[in-house]
C-alpha cells in the first residue's frame, strides 16, 4: 500500500513538472502536442504578412487576405481558431506546413516584421522556402 501511494505521489509530482516546462518554440516539430504546437505555432503566425501566408504556407491569395485582416489573430490560442476565417481543408494544409518546417525556417519566421521584409528580397528567402514565384516578392520602396 505504502509503494502504491509514493507511486501515485510520483506520478502527481511528475505530471506537474511536465505541465509546467516552457515550451522551446526554436525546435520543430513543436511538442509535446497539443500544449506547445499550439502555443509556438499561433505565436509564430501571428505577426505574419497576408504575402507571407501565400508564400511560404501556400494559402490563396484570397485566404491569406483574410488572416491579415483578421482582427483577432493574435488572441489565437490554437490553430483551430483560424477557422474563424479559413475552411477546415486549409486549416490542416497550414498544420502540416508548420509541422514539417525546419530549424532554419522558424528562426526566419520568429524575426521581426522588417526584418522579414528585408530577408524576403534576398534569393536565400526563396531557396529556404522554395518559393516558385518571386514576382509576388513586394519591391523595396
Amino acid at each position: 500500500m505504502k509503494k502504491l501511494g509514493i507511486s501515485f505521489l510520483f506520478l502527481f509530482l511528475f505530471v506537474t513538472f511536465v505541465e509546467a516546462q516552457k515550451c522551446d518554440c526554436t525546435i520543430t516539430p513543436f511538442e509535446p502536442k497539443p500544449k506547445c504546437f499550439d502555443e509556438c505555432t499561433t505565436k509564430l503566425l501571428a505577426n505574419l504578412k497576408p504575402i507571407e501566408f501565400e508564400l511560404i504556407f501556400g494559402l490563396k491569395e484570397s485566404s491569406a487576405e483574410k488572416i491579415g485582416h483578421w482582427g483577432d489573430r493574435g488572441k489565437a490560442k490554437t490553430l483551430e481558431d483560424y477557422m474563424n476565417v479559413l475552411t477546415a481543408d486549409e486549416v490542416g494544409d497550414l498544420m502540416k506546413k508548420v509541422d514539417s518546417l525546419n530549424k532554419d525556417q522558424v528562426d526566419y519566421l520568429s524575426k521581426p516584421a522588417a526584418q522579414r521584409e528585408d530577408l524576403m528580397k534576398d534569393k536565400k528567402f526563396t531557396d529556404l522556402f522554395a518559393v516558385k514565384d518571386r514576382q509576388k516578392i513586394p519591391e523595396q520602396p
